[in-house]
């Protein structure tokens, strides 16, 4: 009979060193997602002067793969999702960029996507605006980058139908002395039954002729026809260099905010912005004011395509990364409403309630002296014609002038206490 084996004991050093290790992987998954890299931090960092409009890079940059640009996202309130169009090739991630794809997001940072689908073909520089029950794409309708622009409906962000009877709704010029030679990148507003577009636009365009290009602004009626080519502006209303725009209606401000990649060079670009009252002139390029607040892109690289949406929880952005090298999508988030980031891009003080009270406290002391020299006038008055009847005809002359007088005092401090007031 053999003696029983040594019962092996185990190796408290080993056991530690296995504990320790799964406790840093847990650790390490656990922060994963607070971590980014040093570019992707870099390229959604504001670079503005105002340091209240923060950007927090999503850690899972990109969102969207190479070649994935020009896209459109809009806040889904009946979801809880966005909803997500992108030009690509005819296959995911594949270059050419003229097919539409659609994708939404599927998680409660907004920064995963559905697989994405396919949803037209031949379409160059799409941009969507969602009003009402219908989607509206404004784009080209071939894969060449000067043509027309086209105008498609759609009521459930897939299928999508030509409107205008088919025909542009902003017309390519065959004159290179004419802005609308190249024409990309619209970005179109909805207010009040009128159609407002800013277009990138040149009448040549190269990689090296960059400087020639600018922003356009054209509108036109909404209805079944629409004609933005009789209106767009024969001069740019947004500077030199200046592209791809995005636009902001900021209705409690009545005022418009317009991103844009400012280039520097054929290869250096960051997104700038600029802001205009929505009752000033926008065909003139003095009616816009450049923002210095809020700029996104590194300085070795072209930042392009920017797009936001506003959700409960903030603003999301994205961007095109780093055009035409890396040619994706990243995607950051800044924790304030679109009219709090006017205020803060702009400066805008709004009046607080505490302004209104103490303006009411002081219009109501004007209007107590005011009745106060009315009714000394009135009493003078009365008390001269008392005395007309006790006087002789020297002295009632003499009354009679002094109420006059006193009329005309009453009357010009009231004009003066008015012109205050009002």
């Amino acid at each position: 009979m053999s003696e029983p084996q040594e019962t092996r004991k185990p190796n408290r050093f080993r056991i530690t060193s296995i504990v320790i290790a799964i406790v840093g992987i847990m650790t390490i998954l656990v922060f994963l997602p607070m971590l980014t890299s040093a570019q992707e931090a870099g390229v959604v960092t504001n670079r503005g002067t105002n340091t209240d409009i923060v950007c927090t890079p999503a850690y899972s940059n990109p969102v969207l793969m190479v070649n994935t640009c020009e896209e459109t996202i809009i806040y889904n309130e009946t979801m809880g999702w966005l909803d997500m169009w992108f030009a690509s090739g005819i296959t995911y991630g594949a270059s050419g960029h003229n097919y539409l794809w659609y994708a939404h997001t599927t998680n409660a940072n907004f920064t995963t996507h559905t697989t994405p689908v396919r949803i037209m073909q031949l379409i160059r520089f799409p941009y969507i605006v969602h009003y009402n029950e219908y989607f509206y794409c404004f784009a080209h309708n071939n894969s060449s980058p000067v043509g027309n622009l086209y105008l498609w409906r759609s009521p459930d962000r897939l299928n999508w139908t030509i409107q205008n009877g088919g025909a542009p709704v902003l017309y390519h010029s065959t004159d290179t002395a004419s802005l609308r030679y190249w024409m990309a990148n619209p970005a179109v507003l909805l207010i009040n039954n009128m159609w407002y577009m800013w277009i990138d636009c040149a009448p040549t365009y190269t990689a090296e002729t960059w400087n020639l290009s600018g922003i356009a602004y054209s509108y036109s009626a909404f209805s079944s026809s629409l004609n933005f080519t009789a209106n767009m502006t024969t001069t740019q209303v947004l500077p030199l260099g200046a592209g791809a725009p995005f636009a902001q209606y900021v209705p409690d401000r009545n005022a418009v905010m317009i991103m844009y990649i400012q280039l520097t060079s054929d290869t250096l670009g960051q997104i700038m912005s600029s802001t205009i009252p929505f009752s000033a002139n926008k065909a003139l390029a003095s009616s816009y004011t450049t923002q210095t607040g809020f700029v996104i892109g590194l300085v070795a690289q072209i930042t392009s395509d920017f797009a936001w949406t506003e959700t409960p929880t903030g603003l999301v952005f994205q961007i095109y990364h780093n055009q035409p090298v890396s040619c994706d999508i990243y995607q950051a988030n800044i924790s304030l409403t679109a009219l709090q980031f006017y205020d803060e891009l702009t400066g805008y003080v709004a009046p607080t309630i505490i302004d209104s009270q103490v303006s009411g406290v002081v219009n109501l002391v004007f209007l107590m002296f005011a009745v106060g020299i009315v009714v000394g006038v009135v009493a003078e008055g009365t008390n001269s014609l008392r005395k007309m009847q006790m006087r002789t005809t020297e002295q009632m002359v003499k009354s009679l002038l002094n109420m006059v007088v006193y009329i005309i005092i009453g009357m010009a401090s009231l004009g003066v206490l008015y012109s205050i007031v009002v």
